[in-house]
């Protein structure tokens, strides 16, 4: 067995190579005031089996596993969630819905990916002159040109503009400020500036940083020195004719900064530059990522939620594109949304294919759809049998890598010659549907600190799980499709819940539970002569609706649907199993990170062509 490190618990499932289309129009949906004697109603019952110990959460004790009025269960949207992902892939449908749209942002200085370095500072005015260049050897990094500083205001809902700071004789709309002097200028803290660093009574002692700081913004009054720097700072009611406006802030304490920064008044006669609705919307989802949002610990870097009241902001405003942000050196905007990543043929358009058709979709003013459709699926608890068996509480990390890695997410075609593809590469492709590698062995990883690490109590192994999917109305390859999803080939298991990256979850479905009763419709409402349930169901062969499904998918589209790759892969990743030590996510305490290790292709993992490490070229 090839033990190589892989560089992450899961791989993704490529895009269809063509959307099917099911329905060609809404009105062609079956109803769902009536049964249609043509269609299929009934019901499939099955069993699930844990292979490892498994975690559904969702009750009011976030520890403990789900329970309903009968005990612990799976419940059913889980279960409808599971098996609609498995019919998006099996039915040729677009999960390109499913992946949310945003631009990300990045921030890049000492990365292995010299490429985006050089993209960053270019876009920064970090360019390679002589002046910056003097600039790196006086300072250490090169100070970004293009930067400049002014407010944002919140002008309506979503909307916001920029102002510019006024800038003085030199053309300097900011100042920056030792904590030092700081000190010196504000001796008594008395106007709201926290400082990084803790004084010792011993100057010659280093600096100790201050465990209690926090990021500030507060308003002042200050006048300069002849040599340009600042020399003293007021509070902001001062009435000395000699003092300026201004907003004294710093951001996050990061180590060797000792630099506070002054930006100057507002220029109230500039009308403004609009902020695009896109970049708010991408910078919000950002501090919801990084868990920024609506923590008040975070709320300097919170865009203003008050009409009309300004903010310090630095910003970069060329070549048509507005970056900004609270720090000197803020995080950009990539070039390129995530959705550029999926292939053409699925980016635009809207169609009814089976995932729709099944479970149901609303109206979107922006697919030019004006009405919804109930699914025609419904999904009941997996109900826990036997006497399950709650395992002593387990620890574990549950924080992974996002979009944002962009080695992990994008294809990288050219990953052995080290040319890594990011989101401000023209052409670059997602790789597809995350799903996580069935494990070995359960092997959970904690942090050193409690306060990231998630307990959970899961059920032990061999747990054993019931319940109950509905169907109405029907086409034989619809249930056929639904019958694969559940079923998927021979020797394919699934996860499901929480501590997948580690093993957790991993199902198994015993085939020979998976009962498929269909109603007949004439005997059912047979008005003549009263009839029991099993005087109008009928058992039918789940491996004969599969086959009835393969066989439309290749009369009506011309699809070998066994032979589609995104299929074979999503088999492969369904019937292989990993050891936690080949599949795990880097570690940051070794910086496996910075050496930016693309992920290998699932076949390339199943068949041991698994480098250990690519390191990009410098460009």
């Amino acid at each position: 067995m090839n033990n190589q490190y892989v560089g992450a618990p899961y791989n993704f499932i490529d895009f269809p190579s063509k959307w099917i289309e099911r329905y060609a129009s809404v009105d062609d949906l079956p109803p769902h005031d009536r049964y249609v004697e043509e269609r299929l109603t009934g019901t499939i019952e099955l069993t699930w089996q844990a292979e490892s110990p498994v975690f559904v959460g969702g009750g009011k004790d976030k520890e403990r596993f789900f329970q309903n009025h009968e005990g612990f269960a799976i419940p059913g949207s889980t279960v409808r969630g599971l098996i609609r992902s498995h019919v998006q892939i099996l039915g040729m449908a677009n999960w390109r819905d499913d992946i949310e749209n945003e631009r990300f942002l990045y921030r890049t200085f000492a990365s292995k990916n010299s490429r985006l370095n050089d993209q960053y500072e270019a876009r920064m005015g970090m360019t390679s002159t002589c002046k910056l260049q003097r600039q790196r050897k006086e300072k250490g990094r090169a100070f970004p040109e293009k930067l400049q500083a002014g407010y944002i205001v919140k002008t309506g809902k979503n909307q916001y503009k920029i102002y510019p700071a006024l800038a003085d004789d030199s053309g300097r709309q900011f100042y920056e400020i030792k904590e030092s002097e700081l000190r010196r200028m504000n001796p008594d803290r008395s106007l709201g500036i926290r400082y990084m660093y803790r004084v010792h009574s011993d100057r010659k002692q280093k600096l100790q940083r201050d465990v209690r700081y926090e990021p500030y913004i507060c308003e002042v009054k200050y006048d300069m020195k002849a040599d340009g720097r600042v020399n003293s700072i007021v509070p902001p009611d001062s009435t000395d004719p000699k003092k300026q406006k201004g907003y004294l802030l710093s951001s996050q304490w990061i180590e060797k900064k000792q630099t506070h920064y002054l930006i100057r008044e507002m220029d109230e006669s500039h009308p403004g530059i609009p902020v695009p609705v896109e970049l708010v919307f991408s910078y919000e989802r950002d501090l919801v990522r990084k868990k920024y949002k609506g923590n008040a610990k975070y709320a300097f870097y919170h865009l203003p939620e008050q009409l009309n009241k300004p903010k310090p902001v630095f910003y970069v405003h060329t070549d048509g594109q507005l970056y900004f942000g609270f720090t000197k050196y803020l995080r950009i905007f990539y070039d390129h949304t995530i959705h550029e990543g999926i292939p053409a043929h699925l980016r635009e358009g809207w169609k009814l294919d089976y995932d729709k058709s099944l479970f149901g979709f609303i109206s979107s003013k922006k697919d030019k759809v004006d009405r919804s459709y109930k699914g025609r699926l419904s999904f009941s608890d997996m109900q826990a049998v036997g006497n399950p068996r709650e395992l002593p509480p387990v620890q574990m990390v549950l924080a992974g890598p996002k979009a944002t890695a962009y080695s992990l997410y994008l294809k990288q075609p050219e990953a052995e010659q080290g040319k890594l593809m990011t989101y401000n590469d023209d052409g670059f492709e997602l790789r597809g549907m995350k799903r996580y590698w069935l494990k070995t062995e359960v092997k959970p990883e904690k942090a050193k600190s409690d306060k990231v690490n998630v307990t959970i109590r899961p059920l032990d192994r061999g747990t054993r799980f019931t319940g109950t999917i509905r169907f109405v109305n029907l086409a034989p390859d619809e249930l056929g499709l639904l019958l694969w999803a559940i079923m998927l080939n021979d020797g394919c298991d699934f996860n499901v819940g929480m501590g997948k990256p580690y093993g957790f979850g991993h199902m198994h479905l015993l085939r020979d539970s998976v009962k498929v009763t269909i109603e007949n419709l004439e005997k059912k409402y047979n008005t003549k002569n009263l009839v029991f349930r099993d005087q109008y169901v009928e058992t039918a062969d789940p491996e004969q609706y599969i086959a009835i499904y393969k066989k439309y998918m290749k009369d009506q589209f011309d699809v070998d649907i066994d032979k589609e790759p995104h299929v074979q892969t999503f088999m492969a990743m369904s019937s292989y199993r990993l050891s936690p030590g080949r599949s795990r996510y880097m570690r940051i305490d070794k910086k496996e990170y910075d050496d930016l290790h693309p992920l290998p292709t699932v076949q390339d993992t199943i068949a041991g062509r698994t480098p250990k490490f690519i390191k990009p070229i410098n460009r």
